[in-house]
This record gives C-alpha cells, structure tokens and sequence, in this order.
C-alpha cells in the first residue's frame, strides 16, 4: 500500500517538473501557471515530518535543501556579481533580477524556510483548526505583500504566502495517501478541477510570478487557482498510477529543478522554437540526474555533508 502511494505522489512531481520545463522555455499554457509551484509546496506538507529531534532535522534540511541551494546558484551568482563589476551603473541586485543564467533555486531556500517554520508550528500545535487558521493567515499575509510590492528579501514573502500550501498539504495527509478512487471517477474529477481552473483564470487572466510574490490583486483566484490546479494534478497522478518516465522525473525533480535553467541556456544557443528546446531539455534531464546521483550525490544531499555524531542525534 505505502509502494503505491509514494508511486502517484512520484508521477504528480513529475507531472509538475515537466509543467515547470514547459513554463521556462516557452512551451506551456498560461492557465498552468497558478499551480505549479504550489503544487510542490503542497506535496512537500504532505510528506513532512516533524516528528525527529530538532539538531537531526536541521542537519537533514540544511544537507537536501540548503546546500544544493548554494551549490546550484554559486555560478549564477558569480557571473552576477562579474556582470556587475565589470558594467558601470549596473547594480549587484539589477543584475541578479535580470540575468543572463537565470536560476530555479529559490524554491530550496523558499521550502527550507517554510519548513524550520512549519516544524515548530507542528511541534507546538496539534489543534488542526489552528493550523488551518495559521494557513490561511499565511496566505492572506502573503497575499498583502505582493499586493504593497514589499521588496521579497530572501523570498521571505514568497516562504510566507506558500506556508499556506505546505500546511494544507500537512493537514491532507491521511486524505492524499489514501485516495481510493476508481480510474474514471479520477479522470472526471481531475477533468472538472482542471475546467473550473481554467475557466477561472480565463477570466481575471491573473498575473502570477511565485519567485517574486507576485499574485495579481485577486486573493480568491490565487487561491482557487493554485488548490483546484494541485488537486487535480493529484487525482489524475492516481488515475496513472504506474508510469516509469513520470516516476523517474518525480524522483529527480530536485536535480531537474535546479540544473534545468543552465542546459536550457545552452540549448538556446542552437535553436530558438520551443517545442525542439523543450523536448531536448526534457530528453537531456535524464543523463544529467543520472550523472549526478551516481558522481555527486553530496551536491542534492543524498548523501550528507554535515552529519552529527550519534550521541546527538538523541
């Protein structure tokens, strides 16, 4: 039972890693674009688990997410702060907004944050009527921020609106690991989700840009938009069920998250359609993650950098 479950919460990764593939080069349609990255946020709540010692998570956290942040955005990074250097009257930060090897790492350091974060709402809080009602203060506060423009330090704003999804996600648990619908009443409820999204964005046309918080000025088609969008993904993962190719892309979404941009940037070199940029990213993903997980497993934290002694991991 628990094979099965993590197989479909693997396929809607993949669903969604692609969906990302599609938005970055150009092959995508508008309307996926409210609920691609809370989907992300969604499934991480789903599979959290605060119930480890404090010292043995932040190790973990800081091994999968934090250090694959720094090891994926360094070159960025340094090509930013050269760029800068070497134009008169372009800043650091002008720089890294509009650059030349845009990144996707945001997303680490974004979900490491919501995570120290959710840990200690998890821990201290087992009513789940008030983490709901955290969630959707998150939301509501997140939702301010983009709509006031407040500069996203850190993608502190982003951490706090999608706090929201993460909790949710967290509070779904038990409902999203055991769905036990038919195939066909998955496809009809994925249909109607994926309808009601589109009709719904159809008409607002929100702009929505996560990295940056930016969520149109309608609260309510943020949130229908992104939860409808995620359900279905799910539901319609399960009515799949079994698929090698999505599972693969699920299992190395963060690989593909972070080193899809750098390819892409190199692809675009030689073509320009983007259908031939978005099926050769897709096809060279796959001896990337392989490469990476059998050469340099410390870089996505399969295997640890920082570990603790085992006295302390009491």
């Amino acid at each position: 039972m628990c094979k099965q479950r993590n197989t479909y919460i693997d396929i809607a990764k993949g669903i969604g890693i692609i969906m990302v593939l599609g938005l970055h080069t150009g092959f995508h349609f508008e309307w996926m674009t409210p609920f691609e990255m809370p989907l992300f946020f969604f499934l991480s709540g789903v599979l959290f688990n605060e119930k480890i010692p404090f010292k043995l998570f932040m190790v973990k956290k800081t091994n999968t997410l934090l250090l694959p942040f720094i090891f994926f955005e360094m070159p960025a990074w340094i090509y930013n702060i050269s760029y800068a250097l070497f134009h008169p009257g372009v800043s650091v930060s002008e720089s890294m907004m509009n650059s030349a090897i845009p990144t996707a790492g945001w997303f680490l350091l974004c979900l490491w944050e919501i995570q120290i974060v959710s840990y200690f709402i998890l821990r201290l809080i087992k009513h789940k009527s008030v983490i709901l009602i955290i969630a959707v203060l998150s939301s509501g506060i997140g939702f301010i921020l983009s709509y006031y423009s407040i500069d996203n330090y850190y993608f502190i704003n982003t951490s706090i609106m999608c706090l929201s999804y993460f909790l949710i996600g967290y509070l779904l648990k038990k409902e999203v690991l055991n769905i036990s619908l038919s195939v066909i009443s998955c496809l009809i409820i994925a249909g109607l989700l994926l309808c009601l999204e589109f009709f719904v964005f159809l008409s607002s046309s929100p702009n929505i840009f996560y990295r940056e918080n930016i969520l149109g000025n309608n609260y309510w088609v943020v949130i229908f938009t992104a939860f409808s969008g995620v359900l279905a993904v799910i539901v319609l993962s399960k009515a799949i069920d079994h698929n090698k190719i999505l599972i693969f892309y699920g299992k190395n979404s963060l690989i593909i998250l972070v080193t899809h941009l750098y390819f892409k940037k190199i692809i675009t070199i030689w073509y320009e359609d983007s259908f031939v940029i978005f099926s050769l990213l897709v096809l060279l993903m796959i001896p990337v993650c392989l490469l990476i997980k059998c050469y340099f497993p410390y870089l996505i934290g399969r295997k640890s950098i920082i570990k603790l002694s085992s006295s302390s991991k009491d």
